[in-house]
C-alpha cells in the first residue's frame, strides 16, 4: 500500500518535529530505496497477514528495547512530538475515542454493528509489555481476523481495557478518497490542538 517514499518521508517529519535522539525502524517486506538511516526490519512473510494486521509484529519478542512511539504511514505530523515519550508508564498508549460517538462500523460478514473504541495509528510503549497480546492474536490468528475487521477491533474486544491510556492531542481525520502523497491524512497529531 505504501512505498518506500512514505517511509521516507515519515522519517522527515519526525526529525523536524522532535528534540529527542532516537532511531527509526521500519517493518517492511520491502527495503528497497528506503534513506540510510532508517533501520529496516525485516517482515516474517510467512505469517502472511493483511494490512493492517502486521502492526501486532511491534509486540513480539526480540523487538528494539526502548521507548517506542509508532505512527501509521499516513498520519501527518503538524507540531513537536517530544510530548508523546512522557506519557509512557506501563500502558499502551493510543488514540481511545470510547467515550466519543466517533464510529460505527458494519461488519458486513455477520450484519452486526461492531463499535471501535481504540484507534492504533499511533501509539507508544515500552518494549515487552504487549508479548501476551501478540501471542493470544496468533494463537488462532485465522479465526480473530474472520471475527474482527482489524487489529483496532482486536484490541477493543479481546485485550483488558486497564492496559490502554489515551494519548493526548490528537485529532482524529477520518477522510475518503485515494491516498496520495501524504496529502490525505487518515489522523493528523496536532500539539495543544494547533
Amino acid at each position: 500500500k505504501y512505498s518506500s517514499e512514505h517511509v521516507n518521508r515519515r522519517s522527515g517529519m519526525i526529525k523536524k518535529n522532535t528534540t529527542i535522539p532516537f532511531t527509526f525502524h521500519c517493518l517492511t517486506e520491502d527495503p528497497k530505496d528506503i534513506v540510510d538511516d532508517v533501520n529496516i526490519i525485516p517482515l516474517d512473510e510467512t505469517l502472511k497477514m493483511k494490512a493492517w494486521w502486521w502492526k501486532i509484529c511491534l509486540f513480539q519478542e526480540g523487538m528494539p528495547k526502548g521507548t517506542n512511539t509508532y505512527f501509521d504511514l499516513d498520519v501527518i505530523i503538524q507540531s513537536n512530538i517530544d510530548c508523546l515519550n512522557t506519557y509512557v508508564k506501563g500502558k499502551l498508549q493510543l488514540i481511545d475515542y470510547s467515550t466519543t460517538d466517533m464510529e460505527v462500523s458494519l461488519d458486513y460478514d455477520s450484519l452486526q454493528t461492531i463499535r471501535t473504541f481504540y484507534n492504533s495509528s499511533i501509539m507508544c510503549w515500552e518494549t515487552g509489555i504487549f508479548t501476551d497480546v501478540y501471542h493470544k492474536l496468533m494463537s488462532d490468528f485465522k479465526v480473530y481476523e474472520n471475527v474482527y475487521i482489524g487489529l483496532d477491533r482486536f484490541f477493543t474486544y479481546e485485550v483488558d481495557q486497564w492496559r490502554f491510556s489515551p494519548l493526548p492531542w490528537i485529532m482524529y481525520s477520518r477522510r475518503s478518497g485515494p491516498y496520495d502523497k501524504c496529502t490525505e491524512p487518515s489522523d493528523t497529531l496536532r500539539h495543544g490542538g494547533h
